[in-house]
């Protein structure tokens, strides 16, 4: 591993897969609604541009055209279909979460991690504020939790020193969800700024 060695992660292997489910117990998946929707509509449109070129919402542009992540999701669901893709993404995002999670506790917390990880793997971490609708452990099909899990995975590099890293990560991050990957990078440009005291 990068940022942390692989005999941590050996160590820590039943906490994270506790994790995990915790996360698949607190956030079960309920089928493709909200901005699962969008997505997929995306990657459709990804996949036969031509049948969606009247479309208003593809016709003047589309926040999809800020993200690489329809064109990943159409190869998904080319190869597993769209019910079964919708899933298997939707868990994927759940583990990079956690995953992410892990590394970015484990690097602050060092052995202290744990209780960290299990908040949020369990906890819906809310950034509306009119409904509990959005959170960052979202159990649907969207490229948030994987921008997130860069995030978290590039603040974490940073923090070990590892700037080069970090910056690479952080534009994967960028790449998949700008908004959600900014964060990562002006966490990081925070941490650059000297103590006043």
């Amino acid at each position: 591993m990068l940022v942390i060695s692989v005999c941590s992660l050996r160590k820590d292997w039943l906490v994270v897969v506790s994790a995990f489910a915790c996360w698949l117990l607190a956030n079960p998946y309920y089928c493709i609604w909200h901005d699962a929707r969008v997505y997929l509509i995306s990657a459709y449109a990804r996949a036969t541009p031509t049948a969606y070129q009247q479309d208003p919402w593809f016709m003047f542009g589309s926040q999809d055209n800020f993200s690489l992540f329809s064109s990943g999701y159409v190869l998904v669901i080319a190869w597993l279909g769209v019910t079964l893709a919708a899933k298997m993404m939707a868990i994927a995002g759940g583990l990079m979460w956690v995953f992410s999670s892990y590394i970015v506790t484990r690097v602050i917390l060092g052995s202290q991690y744990k209780y960290a990880l299990l908040i949020l793997a369990c906890v819906p971490l809310v950034y509306s504020a009119s409904t509990p609708l959005l959170t960052l452990t979202e159990a649907f099909t969207t490229s948030r939790p994987f921008s997130m899990g860069f995030t978290l995975l590039g603040v974490a590099s940073y923090l070990r020193n590892k700037k080069l890293l970090a910056m690479v990560i952080g534009v994967l991050a960028l790449l998949l969800h700008p908004l959600m990957g900014v964060w990562g990078i002006l966490a990081c440009c925070i941490f650059t700024l000297k103590d006043r005291y």
